[in-house]
């Protein structure tokens, strides 16, 4: 009788070294036996391998991004592992090592292997896309703000869910965010900036609520020409909620809102009067 191949979850576990005896010598004593499933093993080894050695002490298991790994740490406890983007500033990120703030992604360690700096985040969900989780992913930032770090790099992808269900915001880029979630000046090469922040989370927020990102373009070019128009008509979306995104969305810096303050103060005022305008930000 032939031995049945391994499945997706033996595998998974092969490679993250949570398998353990007697199940390990079973799936290895297959591994000896079975080309196919030899095969598979190694080109998973390929799907996770880290660009660059990772820090001494943390073991990668997946990859998750560009720059971004699920990994076992010191403690043997699952952690997100991530390249900080080498123009982000790291020092203002120390201040947060080991600190809870409220909807911001907790750093656990920065840490230096090679030419890189790495973050080791805590745990979170899936990236949340709904307008509650991108109302407290605001609340976070204007917090990073407070305490001068500007992020210049926000997405949906830095959009996530915590442990308690709620939208926290992730303090470190890894990655260039998605063109529309530029600014129109970061497009022509300015550096991050608070109102490009606010430009970024303005999109988040829009796309939230409507279903759809306010600017379309094929190239970064034809993105920062349409920006210099109002936000398309979206078919769904309250139109109050949408003039207040509508200025932090301006092509002109100075034309947006003072500050994430001011812009959250007009979102908590448009009245909830949908079913998905359900959390102030």
């Amino acid at each position: 009788m032939s031995v049945p191949c391994l499945d997706a979850n033996e595998l998974a576990q092969l490679a993250d070294g949570t398998l353990r005896d007697p199940e390990r010598a079973r799936v290895e004593a297959h591994l000896d036996a079975c080309a196919a499933c030899g095969e598979l093993v190694v080109e998973l080894a390929w799907s996770i391998a880290p660009d660059r050695e990772p820090p001494p002490g943390y073991r990668i298991v997946a990859r998750t991004g560009t720059g971004r790994y699920t990994a076992i740490g010191p403690s043997d406890e699952r952690l997100e592992l991530c390249v900080v983007a080498p123009d982000q500033d790291v020092e203002p990120l120390e201040a947060f090592v080991g600190t809870s703030v409220p909807h911001v992604v907790v750093v656990r360690a920065l840490l230096r292997a090679g030419d890189a700096h790495w973050a080791a985040l805590g745990p979170t969900a899936a990236t949340g896309r709904t307008l509650a989780a991108w109302c407290d992913a605001l609340a976070g930032t204007r917090e990073l703000h407070r305490r001068g770090i500007v992020l210049g790099g926000i997405s949906d992808h830095s959009v996530r869910v915590d442990a308690g269900g709620g939208g926290c915001i992730d303090p470190v880029r890894a990655a260039p965010p998605p063109a529309c979630y530029l600014a129109p000046e970061r497009l022509h090469g300015a550096p991050p900036s608070r109102a490009a922040d606010q430009f970024a989370l303005c999109v988040g927020l829009w796309a939230a609520a409507t279903g759809r990102v306010p600017y379309d373009g094929a190239t970064p070019g034809a993105l920062a020409v349409a920006m210099q128009l109002p936000p398309r008509t979206p078919e769904r979306g309250d139109r109050r909620l949408l003039r207040v995104l509508a200025r932090g969305l301006a092509f002109d810096p100075a034309r947006r809102w003072p500050d994430l303050d001011v812009l959250a103060a007009k979102l908590a005022g448009v009245p909830r009067r949908r079913a998905w305008w359900f959390r102030r930000c």
